[in-house]
């Protein structure tokens, strides 16, 4: 699951609507998996991110290029109950956390972003608490009941994957 470079968060954070979390839920990958995500990774349209392991509750500094201009991202990555690793981009903006659903091969990771017209039906029939900010054109949704929906394949877009591939350790 080395991944997350991803950093499709400058893919997320610039377009779409925020989709995000007050807190990551599930149990922090272990170190030895989180070193395995050190390293240069590039994305399909051949950006490069540099990802390091820290200490912390954010172990995870991802390094990138934003309109030219250097930018640095914390994040951190849990596993769901189902052993589904999930990165948490954090948001400084909203002080809080972005999910991607991680998907992973050798040297290479596919990152899925959740769909925002089943977290509109989710949220509506009650199923999950949060709400959509018109303003900052983001949801918020609280922690409780978003771990078991985070399992399923209908929370998350199929039809958009980032895909980033190991390019050095």
């Amino acid at each position: 699951m080395k991944f997350f470079l991803l950093l499709l968060c400058g893919i997320v954070l610039s377009g779409c609507t925020k989709i995000t979390a007050t807190r990551p839920v599930g149990t922090p990958l272990p170190e030895k998996d989180a070193r395995e995500l050190s390293g240069t990774w590039i994305d399909s349209k051949k950006n490069l991110f540099t990802v390091a392991v820290r200490d912390g509750d954010l172990p995870f500094e991802i390094n990138c290029q934003e309109d030219g201009k250097p930018k640095l991202y914390e994040a951190c990555v849990t596993v769901l109950k189902s052993e589904t690793p999930i990165l948490w981009v954090q948001d400084d903006s909203l002080k809080t956390f972005i999910p991607f659903r991680i998907s992973a091969g050798d040297d290479s990771i596919v990152l899925l972003y959740p769909d925002e017209t089943e977290l509109k039906r989710l949220t509506d029939s009650g199923k999950l608490k949060g709400c959509h900010d018109k303003t900052s054109d983001s949801w918020l949704l609280e922690t409780e009941g978003l771990e078991a929906e985070l399992d399923t394949k209908q929370f998350w877009r199929l039809d958009v994957t980032l895909p980033f591939f190991k390019q050095s350790k």
